[in-house]
């Protein structure tokens, strides 16, 4: 969780928390679906952005949508040292 690197350095990641001023989403649920429609499959994608209150040990998931806009998706995870890959590769 990013919350203790955001507070030391607020100039390069901003706080979880705050995420509607911002628009930096680190938390969220990605992938794709797949139906059937007249007799030919369509795959869909989707993206829901997730709001977790790490005081209240809440989390509000945001509504579904087919993009990340207009978010800024962190796909990496700082830590000290290195970079752990959170998210598919692209």
């Amino acid at each position: 969780m990013p919350y203790q690197l955001c507070k030391m350095s607020d100039d390069f990641m901003k706080d979880p928390e705050e995420m509607d001023s911002h628009k930096e989403c680190h938390f969220y649920l990605e992938g794709s679906y797949q139906f059937m429609l007249r007799n030919e499959y369509v795959t869909t994608s989707f993206f829901v952005p997730l709001l977790f209150k790490a005081h209240e040990r809440k989390i509000k998931s945001y509504s579904v949508q087919d993009t990340v806009e207009p978010w800024h998706v962190w796909r990496g995870q700082l830590m000290s040292g290195g970079t752990l890959q959170v998210g598919g590769i692209q």
